[in-house]
C-alpha cells in the first residue's frame, strides 16, 4: 500500500496519542456526599498512588479507531499491487554534443582536454540514448547526425563517435556560441519530429533531451543572439568548461598605414595591444619579421584587462610584412600581417585648351584643388587639347588610369573622340561637362543615342534679374552630395553664381536625367545622365571667379574628391580579412576569374570563373590572389574578439536564458521517469477510491464510540 499524502497519515498517528491521555487522567468526584463530625476518628493520610490506569479500554480503542480512519483517508492511500501495467521505464536521452573548435582551442593542451571530455560524453551514452556531435566555430557543422546514430548497429556506435571525434581539429575562426547553440536546439527538435512522425507509438518528444558544451567558454564568444530566443524548458545545458591558466596578449591591426610611403619613406600603421584581464604580465615587444628586414622591437607596457593603441615600429620598403608581439605564453594570436598600400597614381583628364599659368580658368582651380585629394592616392591633372594635330584619339589602354573627364570646350570633337569616351563611359566612367557657353557643343557627343537631337536638350543664357545665384534644391541622397548630408557641412548660402547657363530638358530627357540640385531661381544647376555603367554630369556654370565662387569655396575640394571616386573603375580592395570568412574574389580583384589562390600552408586553389566565393580557412597570413588583373596579396588576420581568452561565467548564460543543468539538478532521465511515475500514481488512485471507504468507517466507528460512550456514563452516573 502506498499514500499520496502521507504526512497526513503521519499527522493521524501523532493524534492517537490524545485519547490515551485523556484516559490516564484522574477524574474528580463529580457530588459531595454529607457525614456527621469527624472528630472523632483517627486521621488516615490519603494513599498516592505511583501511576494513573487506564479505564475504559473499549472507549478508548474506539476513539483511537476513528482518528486512525481519518488520518488512512486524508493520506490517500493506493495499492500498488492493483497497477494494471507496471511503470514505463525512460526510453532513453537525446544527447547533442557541442565541441568547439574555434582558434582560442588551440591554447596550451586546451584541445587534448576537450577530445577527452567529449570521449567520456560518448562512453556515458546508454544503449537506448541517441547521441549527435555538432562541430562550431564561426560556422556550425553537423559531423555526427541523429539519423546516422539510429541507423548503426549498437556495437558499432561508440567507435564511430569516436572516429568523428578524430577528424575534428581546432579552425582558426571566431567562437560563436550563440549559433552553435540555437543549432543545436533545431537539430534536437527535428530530430524528435521525425522521430515521431516515423513511429506508430507514443510520441518520440517525450524523450529526454539535453546539450552537452565541451569548451573553454572564453569572454571573446558571441552570445548576443540568444537574447532573441525563448529556451524551451525541456533542453538542459550541461557546460564542460576548460579552464586554461595563462598570460596571453594580442595584436590586431586598426588601419594599414600613415600616409603611403614615397621613395622609401618609413610606415608605422597603428596597431590594437589588448592583454588578458587574468594574465600575469603586463611588459611585451612589438617588432617586424619579414624576409627582407628584421626591424628592431619596441617594448609596450599594457596591464591585464587593458588595451593600448601604439604605433608599430618604422618598416621601410615592404609592401606584405608581419608583426609579431612577443613576451606571453600563447602564440596563436601574437602576429599580423599586413598589406601596406601603395600610392594609387590616377588621372583627370581635362579636354580644353588653356594655359597652366591663367589664374582665370578652370585648369587652375582643377589642378590645385585635385592635389589635396587623400594622401592614399595621387591625382594628376592632365589637361589635352582634343583639336591639336599631335594629340591622337585615346585607345583603351590611354584610360585605364583615368578617374574623370572633364569636358569644356564650343566645337564638337574630333572623329574618334566620342566614340572612345562613350565607351569608356558605359564602362563605369563619369564624364563632367561644364557649360561655359550657351553655344558649346563638344559634350553633345556624349549624350545617349536617343538623346542627340539638341531639342531633347536646350542650353541658353540665364536672364540675370539679381546679382547673383544661390544653390537651392540639393538632393544630398546622392553620392554627390552625400559628403554633405551632415547640418554642419550643409550651408551652401556663401556659394554665389554670378552667371550660369539655363538648361531646358523635354519629356524624353526627363525620363532619364536626374537633377541633383537647382538654382533659386528654379534652373536646374546639376544634371545627371546615367550611360551604361557610367554617368554625364552637366554643370550649368563654371568655378572660375567670372563665373562663381565655387573654386574658391570649401565645398569645391569635397565634390572633385567625390567624383574621382565615382569615376574610379578599380574598386577598393580591403586591407584586412579575418579568418574563416567569405570573400568576393570578383570584386576583390577586379577580375571574372579565373583565379589561382596560394593560401600561407602552401595550399594552392583554382576557383572556376562564375563561382567567385572563397572561404579563408587555411588561417591567418597572406593570400596570394593571380587573375587576369594580375597578382594580388590579401591580409587576413585572426578575429579580435578571440584573443578575449579570460573565463566567461556560466551564470552570463543563464542571464540570456539558457536552461543550465547544475550538479544538484536531476538528470532528464531520472526527472521524467518521477514525473511518469507520479502522474501513473495518481491515476491509480483516483479510480481505486479507498479514501471514501476509510470516512465511512471512520463514521461507522463514531457511531459505535458514542454509543459505547454514553452506555458507560449512564453506569457512572448511577452508581
Amino acid at each position: 500500500m502506498g499514500f499520496l499524502a502521507p504526512w497526513f497519515v503521519v499527522a493521524g498517528v501523532a493524534a492517537i496519542t490524545l485519547p490515551v491521555l485523556f484516559h490516564m487522567l484522574r477524574r474528580t468526584p463529580r457530588g459531595r456526599m454529607p457525614f456527621s463530625a469527624m472528630m472523632f476518628l483517627m486521621p488516615s493520610p490519603p494513599r498516592i498512588t505511583s501511576r494513573s490506569r487506564l479505564e475504559n479500554w473499549p472507549l478508548l480503542l474506539l476513539r483511537a479507531t476513528v482518528l486512525a480512519l481519518l488520518a488512512l483517508a486524508f493520506g490517500r492511500p493506493f495499492l500498488r499491487q492493483w497497477l494494471e501495467q507496471p511503470v514505463a521505464t525512460p526510453q532513453g536521452e537525446r544527447v547533442a554534443l557541442l565541441i568547439d573548435t574555434s582558434a582560442s582551442m588551440r591554447r596550451g593542451d586546451l584541445w587534448r582536454r576537450a577530445q577527452r571530455a567529449a570521449a567520456q560524453i560518448v562512453e556515458r551514452v546508454g544503449p537506448h540514448d541517441e547521441l549527435a556531435i555538432i562541430a562550431f566555430d564561426a560556422h556550425t557543422e553537423t559531423v555526427l547526425p541523429f539519423e546516422l546514430w539510429r541507423s548503426t548497429p549498437h556495437g558499432e556506435r561508440s567507435a564511430m563517435a569516436q572516429a568523428a571525434l578524430d577528424r575534428l581539429a581546432p579552425s582558426w575562426s571566431a567562437t560563436w556560441l550563440d549559433s552553435a547553440l540555437i543549432a543545436a536546439l533545431e537539430t534536437l527538435d527535428t530530430a524528435g519530429h521525425d522521430r515521431s512522425a516515423s513511429s506508430s507509438t507514443t510520441p518520440d518528444l517525450e524523450r529526454p533531451e539535453r546539450i552537452v558544451l565541451v569548451s573553454d567558454l572564453q569572454s571573446g564568444s558571441r552570445t548576443a543572439a540568444l537574447q532573441n530566443i525563448e529556451w524551451p524548458q525541456r533542453v538542459s545545458v550541461e557546460i564542460i568548461a576548460l579552464p586554461q591558466r595563462s598570460s596571453n596578449a594580442a595584436v590586431h591591426g586598426l588601419d594599414t598605414g600613415d600616409d603611403p610611403p614615397v621613395d622609401g619613406a618609413s610606415r608605422r600603421p597603428r596597431v590594437l595591444l589588448s592583454n588578458a584581464g587574468d594574465s600575469s604580465r603586463e611588459s611585451f615587444t612589438l617588432g617586424w619579421d619579414t624576409a627582407a628586414q628584421q626591424a628592431a622591437g619596441s617594448d609596450y607596457y599594457v596591464p591585464p584587462g587593458q588595451t593600448r593603441v601604439v604605433r608599430a615600429p618604422p618598416l621601410v620598403g615592404s609592401q606584405a610584412a608581419e608583426l609579431v608581439l612577443r613576451g606571453d605564453d600563447e602564440p596563436f594570436d601574437n602576429h599580423l600581417w599586413l598589406v601596406l598600400p601603395t600610392r594609387q597614381r590616377l588621372r583627370v583628364l581635362h579636354l580644353a585648351a588653356e594655359a597652366a599659368d591663367d589664374q582665370h580658368s578652370l585648369r587652375y582651380f582643377l589642378e590645385r584643388a585635385l592635389g589635396q585629394v587623400g594622401s592614399d592616392r595621387a591625382v594628376t591633372v592632365e589637361t589635352v587639347d582634343p583639336y591639336a594635330e599631335s594629340v591622337r584619339v585615346p585607345r583603351p589602354a590611354d584610360l585605364g588610369d583615368v578617374a574623370l573627364v572633364v569636358v569644356t570646350g564650343q566645337l564638337t570633337f574630333p572623329a574618334g573622340w566620342n566614340e572612345a569616351l562613350t565607351t569608356w563611359i558605359q564602362h563605369g566612367g563619369v564624364a563632367l561637362a561644364v557649360l561655359g557657353r550657351a553655344e558649346d557643343a563638344a559634350w553633345r557627343g556624349l549624350l545617349p543615342a536617343e538623346l542627340a537631337q539638341p531639342s531633347h536638350v536646350t542650353v541658353t543664357e540665364a536672364e540675370q534679374k539679381r546679382d547673383y545665384r544661390l544653390l537651392a534644391e540639393i538632393d544630398r541622397q546622392h553620392p554627390l552630395f552625400a559628403p554633405f548630408a551632415d547640418p554642419r557641412y550643409a550651408d551652401f548660402t556663401k556659394i554665389r553664381f554670378w552667371r550660369h547657363r539655363k538648361i531646358a530638358l523635354d519629356d524624353i530627357a526627363t525620363k532619364q536625367a536626374h537633377i541633383l540640385a537647382r538654382f533659386d531661381s528654379g534652373d536646374p544647376a546639376v544634371v545627371e545622365l546615367p550611360r551604361g555603367k557610367g554617368r554625364l554630369l552637366l554643370l550649368a556654370a563654371g568655378w572660375q571667379p567670372k563665373e562663381s565662387q565655387l573654386g574658391v569655396s570649401s565645398k569645391f575640394v569635397p565634390l572633385l574628391s567625390t567624383l574621382v571616386d565615382l569615376g574610379w573603375q578599380r574598386p577598393t580592395i580591403a586591407a584586412h580579412y579575418e579568418t574563416g570568412e567569405t570573400i568576393d574574389l570578383a570584386a576583390a580583384t577586379s577580375s571574372a576569374g579565373p583565379w589561382t589562390i596560394r593560401t600561407p600552408v602552401e595550399r594552392e586553389v583554382v576557383v572556376p570563373a562564375g563561382s567567385s566565393q572563397f572561404t579563408l580557412v587555411d588561417g591567418p597570413g597572406v593570400y596570394q590572389v593571380r587573375s587576369s588583373t594580375g597578382e594580388q596579396a590579401l591580409a587576413v588576420n585572426l578575429e579580435a574578439d578571440e584573443s578575449k581568452t579570460s573565463p566567461l561565467a556560466p551564470e552570463a548564460l543563464e542571464a540570456l536564458g539558457v536552461r543550465r543543468q547544475s550538479e544538484q539538478t536531476p538528470s532528464a532521465v531520472e526527472a521524467l521517469a518521477a514525473q511518469r511515475q507520479t502522474m501513473q500514481v495518481r491515476d491509480l488512485e483516483s479510480r481505486q477510491q479507498g479514501w471514501r471507504w476509510l470516512l465511512l468507517s471512520a463514521l461507522a466507528v463514531a457511531v459505535v464510540e458514542t454509543v459505547v460512550a454514553g452506555r458507560f456514563a449512564r453506569r457512572e452516573h448511577t452508581a
